[in-house]
């Protein structure tokens, strides 16, 4: 149970990073936490029954699709490339209090 809260609510967060409607996406988690049961743990997903539902009937929307543009986000490499080539951090800065070591710091004397 507490893998598939987990998973659910990786998913919203997956949702969010990829900059789509967060709202009304219970069931797309519900369908990727169970998903993520039945592949890696071989877990059954049963009809209100008892009987094992077929995964056709549950499994239906490409939901990875839904949320690739989360994987491809990268904000934070690219915040990092763009100020290493604006020379945001220099080695050897003649004005520093670091001894010309490149460091900044957070207080100074």
């Amino acid at each position: 149970m507490v893998l598939f809260v987990l998973m659910h609510e990786l998913y919203h967060w997956l949702v969010k990073r990829a900059r789509r409607n967060t709202r009304q996406k219970e069931s797309m988690c519900d369908r990727f936490a169970a998903r993520a049961l039945v592949d890696h743990f071989g877990a059954v997903v049963r009809r209100p029954d008892g009987d094992a539902a077929d995964r056709a009937e549950w499994d239906f929307q490409d939901l990875n699709g839904f949320v690739a543009g989360a994987m491809r986000r990268q904000p934070g490499i690219k915040r990092l490339e763009r100020a290493a080539r604006e020379g945001a951090v220099r080695e050897g800065n003649a004005g520093s209090d670091d001894g010309g070591h490149g460091q900044m710091f957070l207080f100074s004397s």
